[in-house]
């Protein structure tokens, strides 16, 4: 692999860095040795090579300004929905399909929503926390797991969202960059939800005012 190849691997894997130095705001040569370092590329050529990657890689990053702005004018237009009490039940996938369409409906029924999940092995339902007991004890021995007390974040766009790269992307770097750690995240159309632990709500919301 080049010395080209190996910066921008570096680059891709640290998204913080990247952001940086996207915008302008990195020192060059403080940057390139700590790569060199990181990479065990000590000798003069390695570095300068470095050097030239980077300023080719800030180059091409500044002309996708024009995808960054649609980005952000979708993310603009876009509207906040929060819900509390939200819990994550993990099942096994040897639940029988009737058992767990009868569980369902019974929460549709009652006017509560729910999002599913299948997985290789195991089926993951997100609900309210007032049924997390009740699916323990309806499913026995093929309930795993669950957690209470969930924030549900949904942020509805525009349908545009459906053929624009880098939207996603770019929401999970603005939360992995301020520590903020995603449980799960669920997309339908344009309902792109985010399940979090309740004590990174306040700060999430802030984060997510695009205007």
């Amino acid at each position: 692999m080049s010395i080209a190849e190996q910066v921008k691997d570096y680059i891709d894997s640290h998204p913080s860095v990247k952001s940086c130095l996207k915008r302008d705001l990195i020192n060059y040569s403080s940057l390139s040795r700590q790569i060199a370092d990181e990479l065990k590329l000590k000798n003069t050529s390695s570095f300068d090579a470095i050097l030239v990657a980077l300023r080719r890689i800030q180059q091409v990053m500044n002309s996708s300004g024009d995808q960054d702005a649609k980005i952000m004018k979708l993310l603009a237009s876009s509207k906040l929905e929060i819900k509390t009490g939200v819990c994550v039940c993990v099942l096994s996938q040897k639940v029988p399909d009737s058992a767990l369409e009868k569980f369902l409906a019974g929460i549709k029924e009652s006017g509560e929503n729910y999002h599913l999940i299948h997985g290789s092995q195991t089926i993951t339902v997100y609900t309210d926390d007032s049924n997390g007991s009740k699916m323990k004890s309806f499913f026995g021995h093929n309930f795993l797991y669950t957690k209470k007390g969930l924030v549900q974040i949904n942020i509805r766009t525009s349908n545009e969202i459906i053929n624009m790269q880098g939207v996603m992307a770019r929401i999970f770097s603005l939360f992995a960059e301020n520590n903020i750690n995603v449980v799960d995240c669920v997309t339908s159309w344009t309902d792109n939800i985010f399940i979090l632990p309740k004590k990174d709500v306040a700060k999430s919301l802030e984060l997510l005012q695009f205007q």
